[in-house]
C-alpha cells in the first residue's frame, strides 16, 4: 500500500514541475462571449472558427450565442457578454450608451415555397399580405389558395427590420387590385395576427419549405436551393446588388459593444472587419418552489393591475411594443390543446389500462407496459421534430390548412401524455380487490361487462386522478408544441387552425423582453401556474377521496 501511494506522490510532483515549466499551470485567458441575432450567429460561429484556426493562441476562443438582437443588446447592458450581435439599426436610446460597428449588409429575402408561380412582388403588395389585406394568392397573380403567413417573434431584430422596411415604409403604392395603400400611404400597418410567429430563421425556412402556400422573410445569406426568393419591385436581391444599396429591403449586421474592449475581443473583431473576414462574409451570401412562486408573483401581478386583470386576461390585444397585452388568444389556445390531447391521449391511455389489467396475457404485459413507459424517456424535442416532419406535412395535405394547427399539438401531446396516464390508470385498476371481478364473474357478468360495469367504476377515482395529472402535463408543455401548433396571436375557429399556448408565448418571446414586455410574460406565467396549481389540487383531493374509499387501498 505504501509503495502506491510513494508511486502517486511522485507522479503528481512531476505533474506540477512539469506544468509549471510549460505554463499548462496557468490561468487560461476567458473566451469572448457573443450573444445576440440568429441571423449573425451562424456567420459569427464560422468566423469565429476560422479566427482561432488562424490565430493559435492561448484565450483566443469565442463562445457564441444566438437569443435574438434584443437579447444580445441586454447582455451587452448587463455586462454578460462582450460583444452583442444586431441585426437592426440601435434605437436612439441604445445608441446613446452603445456602439454599433457594422460588420456587413444584409438583405431581408421574402421567401415562398419552390412550386410557387409567384415570383416577384411589390414592396406594397408584400405589406398588404403580412397586414391580412390580401389573403389568397391569386388577389397577387398566383393560383386560387389561401395565403399562409410566417412571421419572427416579437423581439426579433428580423422581425423589427421588417416591420420598418415593409410594414412601416412611408411611400408605399397602392397594392394590385385596390384603390389605396395597404394602411394608407403614411400609416404604419401591423403584421396580422393570424401570422404563425416561429423563433429562428431556419424555423422559419422548415415552414416554408413544407408549405406549398406558405410566406415568410429571413436573411438572405441563410437562404438555399430549398426555397424560392420573391423579387421585390422588380428587383431580384442578391449579395451584388446589397452591396450597392440596390435591393430596397437591406439592413445592418453590427457587432454591439459598451466601452473598452478586452483584447481578444478587439482581436476578433479586427479579424472580422478585416479584408479577409469580410471576404469569407461575402462566401456565406451575407430554487425552491415558494421561493420560485414568490419571484412569478412578484414580477407579474403588478402589471397586471396596471391593465386591468380582466384586460389582461379578456383582451386578445397582444402588442407588447405598444404596450397592450391580452392573452385570451393563449389562454384559449392553451384550452383548446389540452382538450384535444385528452381526447386523444387520455381515450388511447384508458384503453391501454384496460387490455393490459383485464384482457393481455401476463408474458404480453410484461413486453407492452415497458414499451409504453419507454415513451416518457422521448426528450419532448424529438416528438416536436417528428410532429413537424410527419405529421403537419400529412394534415396539409389530407386535411387543409397550414398543417401547424391545434389537431397537430393535441396529436403530439396526446402522445406525449399516454406513459403517464396509462401507468397511473394501470396502477388503479390492479388496486381494486380481486373478490369484485371474481364475485362479478360468478354472477354470470362476460369479462366485458365485469371491466364496464364493475372494475371501472371501482377504480374511477383513481382513473379521475391520472386524466387531471395527464391534463397538468399538457398544460405545462412547450418545446413540442412551439414546434407544430403554428404560434398564432388570433383565436383559433377550428382544429386546423394554428394557435399560441400560454407556455409558447413565454418561450417565444421571453430572450427579447424588457421592461412592462418581460412583467407581462411573468403575468403569463402567473396564470399558467394557477391553471396547473388547481389541476393539482383537483387530482390530490380525488386521491384522497378515493383512498377513504371502504375497502379500497
Amino acid at each position: 500500500m505504501r509503495w502506491i501511494l510513494g508511486t502517486f506522490l511522485a507522479l503528481a510532483t512531476v505533474v506540477v514541475v512539469v506544468s509549471l515549466r510549460t505554463g499548462w499551470g496557468k490561468q487560461q485567458g476567458k473566451p469572448v462571449v457573443c450573444i445576440g441575432s440568429t441571423s449573425i450567429q451562424p456567420l459569427a460561429e464560422m468566423l469565429a472558427e476560422e479566427y482561432c484556426r488562424k490565430y493559435k493562441a492561448p484565450g483566443c476562443g469565442v463562445d457564441v450565442q444566438g437569443g435574438g438582437s434584443t437579447a444580445g443588446i441586454q447582455a451587452i447592458m448587463e455586462g454578460i457578454a462582450d460583444i452583442g450581435m444586431c441585426s437592426r439599426s440601435l434605437k436612439p436610446a441604445e445608441a446613446e450608451q452603445l456602439q454599433g460597428i457594422p460588420i456587413a449588409m444584409d438583405g431581408l429575402a421574402i421567401v415562398v415555397h419552390k412550386s410557387n408561380p409567384v415570383s416577384q412582388l411589390t414592396l406594397s403588395q408584400i405589406r398588404a399580405i403580412f397586414a391580412g389585406e390580401v389573403t389568397r394568392w391569386s388577389q397577387v397573380g398566383g393560383a386560387d389558395e389561401p395565403i399562409y403567413l410566417i412571421t419572427r417573434e416579437e423581439g426579433s431584430g428580423t422581425r423589427e427590420a421588417f416591420v420598418k422596411l415593409v410594414m412601416e415604409h412611408k411611400d408605399v403604392q397602392p397594392t394590385t387590385g385596390t384603390s389605396k395603400p395597404a394602411g394608407g400611404a403614411n400609416q404604419a400597418v401591423r403584421i396580422s395576427r393570424k401570422a404563425m410567429t416561429q423563433e429562428s430563421n431556419g424555423a422559419v425556412k422548415e415552414l416554408v419549405k413544407y408549405n406549398r402556400w406558405a410566406i415568410g422573410y429571413m436573411s438572405l445569406g441563410l437562404v438555399h436551393d430549398e426555397l424560392k426568393i420573391i423579387a421585390v419591385d422588380g428587383v431580384y436581391p442578391t449579395s451584388e446588388l446589397v452591396r450597392q444599396k440596390r435591393y430596397p429591403l437591406m439592413r445592418p449586421f453590427l457587432f454591439v459593444i459598451r466601452g473598452a474592449d478586452s483584447p481578444t475581443a478587439q482581436g476578433y473583431m479586427d479579424f472580422v472587419l478585416s479584408c479577409e473576414g469580410q471576404r469569407l462574409l461575402e462566401k456565406e451570401g451575407l430554487a425552491s418552489l415558494a421561493l420560485i412562486t414568490a419571484f412569478i408573483f412578484r414580477e407579474g401581478l403588478p402589471i397586471m393591475m396596471k391593465v386591468g386583470v380582466s384586460n389582461f386576461l379578456l383582451s386578445g390585444d397582444w402588442y407588447p411594443q405598444e404596450g397592450s397585452f391580452g392573452i385570451l388568444p393563449m389562454i384559449v389556445g392553451s384550452l383548446a390543446v389540452t382538450a384535444g390531447a385528452m381526447v386523444i391521449g387520455g381515450v388511447l391511455s384508458l384503453a391501454c389500462a384496460i387490455l393490459l389489467t383485464q384482457f393481455c396475457p401476463p408474458r404480453a404485459v410484461s413486453v407492452l407496459k415497458p414499451c409504453i413507459e419507454l415513451l416518457a424517456g422521448i426528450p419532448s424535442v424529438v416528438y416536436g421534430f417528428i410532429g413537424v416532419v410527419i405529421l403537419v406535412p400529412a394534415i396539409s395535405r389530407y386535411l387543409g390548412g397550414p398543417g401547424l394547427s391545434v389537431l397537430a399539438a393535441s396529436v403530439v401531446l396526446g402522445v406525449m401524455i399516454l406513459p403517464t396516464v396509462t401507468s397511473i390508470s394501470v396502477d388503479a385498476l390492479r388496486a381494486v380487490p380481486r373478490a369484485y371481478r371474481e364475485g362479478a364473474i360468478a354472477l354470470g357478468a362476460t369479462e366485458w361487462q365485469t371491466t364496464h360495469m364493475v372494475m371501472l367504476k371501482a377504480a374511477r377515482n383513481g382513473i379521475v386522478a391520472a386524466m387531471i395529472l395527464g391534463m397538468g402535463r399538457a398544460v405545462g408543455e412547450t418545446m413540442a408544441v412551439i414546434m407544430v401548433a403554428g404560434n398564432t396571436l388570433d383565436l383559433p375557429h377550428s382544429i386546423l387552425d394554428p394557435v399560441r399556448t400560454l407556455t409558447s408565448n413565454i418561450a417565444l418571446e421571453m430572450g427579447y423582453a424588457s421592461g412592462d414586455h418581460r412583467k407581462a410574460l411573468f403575468a403569463t406565467g402567473v396564470t399558467l401556474f394557477v391553471i396547473i396549481m388547481i389541476l393539482n389540487t383537483i387530482a390530490m383531493t380525488v386521491s384522497r377521496r378515493r383512498a377513504r374509499k371502504a375497502g379500497l387501498p
